[in-house]
C-alpha cells in the first residue's frame, strides 16, 4: 500500500510542476503587458520600465519560472498585479464559498441524477425508462448558464423565494445555485447509474441468487445496488474535484464570490500571479481527489497495483 501510495504522489507531483509549466509559458507568451496594465494607459515608458524590473518580468522565462517555482514551494503564490493582495490568502478567503457550491451542487446531482438513473434501471417499466432518457436530454442539452437565469427569473423575480444573486442573503443564497449545478451535470449520472446497474444486473451472480430463492428486493439492495454504485462513487470523487476548483458559469450567473470568478477576473486583468495560484489549487483539488479514488479502489481490490 506504501508503495502504491508512493507512486500516486510523485505522479501527482509531475502532474502540479506540468500543469505550472505550461500555465506559466501562456502566461509569459501572452502578448499583453503586465506593467503596462500596472501603470496605466498614460504611463511614461520609463515608468513601465521601471515596473517591469521590478516585478522581474524582464528576466528571462527560466529564470522567472524557477523564482516562482521556488516560492511557491516555499507556501509563496505571490502578489496580485491588479489588487496587490496575496494570491493565497485571497483563493483561500474564496474557498469557503466554493467548497459550499461544489458540495451542494454534487448532492444534488448525486441524488437527482442516480436515483433517475437507477430507478429506471430497476424498475425496467417503458413508461419510467422513457422519462428517465427524456431528463438525460434535457439535463445535457440545456447551458447551464440558461438554466441558471431561467431559475433567477422565476424563483428570484417573478415570485421572489430566493435572492437574486451573491452570498449576503446567507445558505438560502446558495440554493439556486447548487440546484443550477446539480441539474447541470445529474445527467450524466442518470445514464451512468442506469447502465451500471443494467450491467450488473445482467452478471452471473445476480442470476445465482435469484435462482437460489433470495427475494427481488434483497437481490436488489444487497447485491445490484452495492456493486453499481462504484462507477458513481468514482464520478463523485472527481466531479468535487473539479468543483472545488470553482464552478466559473454558474458563479457567473448567480454573482458567487468563489473561485472560478477570481480566476476570471484574473484572466481579463492578465494577473497572472492570480492566474497561477488559481490553476495550481484547481489542479491540486483534481489531483487529490484522483489520488483518494485510487486509494479507495485499492482498499476494495488490493490486486489493483498499476
Amino acid at each position: 500500500m506504501l508503495s502504491f501510495l508512493g507512486r500516486r504522489v510523485l505522479w501527482s507531483v509531475a502532474v502540479l510542476l506540468l500543469a505550472s509549466l505550461l500555465t506559466f509559458f501562456v502566461g509569459y507568451k501572452v502578448p499583453a503587458d503586465p506593467a503596462r496594465m500596472i501603470a496605466g494607459p498614460n504611463a511614461s515608458v520609463d515608468t513601465v520600465a521601471g515596473i517591469r524590473r521590478q516585478l522581474g518580468l524582464d528576466q528571462p522565462f527560466a529564470v522567472q519560472y524557477g523564482r516562482y517555482l521556488g516560492q511557491a514551494l516555499r507556501g509563496n503564490l505571490g502578489r496580485s498585479y491588479k489588487t496587490e493582495q496575496q494570491v493565497l490568502p485571497t483563493i483561500l478567503e474564496r474557498f469557503p464559498y466554493t467548497a459550499a457550491l461544489a458540495l451542494s451542487g454534487l448532492a444534488f446531482e448525486v441524488l437527482i441524477g442516480a436515483s433517475v438513473g437507477l430507478l429506471a434501471a430497476a424498475t425496467r417499466l417503458r413508461a419510467v425508462d422513457a422519462l428517465a432518457s427524456t431528463f438525460v436530454l434535457l439535463t445535457l442539452a440545456v447551458p447551464s448558464f440558461w438554466l441558471g437565469i431561467i431559475l433567477l427569473y422565476v424563483f428570484g423575480y417573478l415570485y421572489p423565494v430566493f435572492p437574486l444573486g451573491g452570498a449576503e442573503g446567507g445558505p438560502i443564497s446558495l440554493f439556486l445555485p447548487a440546484l443550477t449545478l446539480g441539474l447541470s451535470g445529474a445527467g450524466y449520472y442518470a445514464r451512468v447509474g442506469r447502465a451500471s446497474l443494467l450491467e450488473v444486473l445482467g452478471e452471473d451472480f445476480i442470476r445465482t441468487a435469484r435462482a437460489k430463492g433470495v427475494s427481488p428486493g434483497r437481490v436488489m439492495l444487497r447485491h445490484a445496488l452495492k456493486n453499481a454504485l462504484r462507477p458513481l462513487i468514482t464520478m463523485t470523487a472527481l466531479d468535487l474535484g473539479v468543483l472545488l476548483g470553482g464552478a466559473l458559469i454558474t458563479e457567473q450567473v448567480f454573482g458567487w464570490p468563489g473561485i472560478g470568478t477570481l480566476a476570471w477576473q484574473a484572466v481579463q486583468n492578465i494577473d497572472l500571479p492570480m492566474i497561477m495560484g488559481t490553476v495550481l489549487f484547481s489542479a491540486l483539488c483534481i489531483v487529490v481527489a484522483n489520488v483518494l479514488v485510487d486509494l479507495v479502489y485499492r482498499w476494495v481490490d488490493p490486486r489493483i497495483t498499476a
